[in-house]
């Protein structure tokens, strides 16, 4: 039987200490993805500074986004090994 199980980081370093902690349990990486995302703040933060600022604050906007990693792991029955029991 093969599981997938596919976790959510918020920063760079978080998944490469998460991908180190399922890799010792016996998960493989399958896949890893960048997903940038614009908060509904940012259209606030877009009208607000077109109204008193103007087009200054413009390229701040556009270039400030949160960024979320996904990665996706894959362990097959044989590649299983117990899993601690987590608090």
């Amino acid at each position: 039987m093969l599981e997938t199980k596919v976790l959510t980081f918020g920063s760079k370093a978080a998944m490469d200490n998460g991908i180190q902690q399922m890799e010792a349990q016996g998960w493989k990486v399958v896949n890893v993805q960048v997903k940038k995302e614009h908060g509904t703040s940012s259209c606030l933060i877009v009208i607000l500074a077109l109204t008193i600022v103007g087009l200054l604050l413009l390229p701040l906007l556009l270039f400030s986004s949160n960024e979320k990693y996904i990665v996706t792991f894959q362990r097959g029955q044989e590649d299983a090994r117990p899993q601690p029991d987590l608090p």
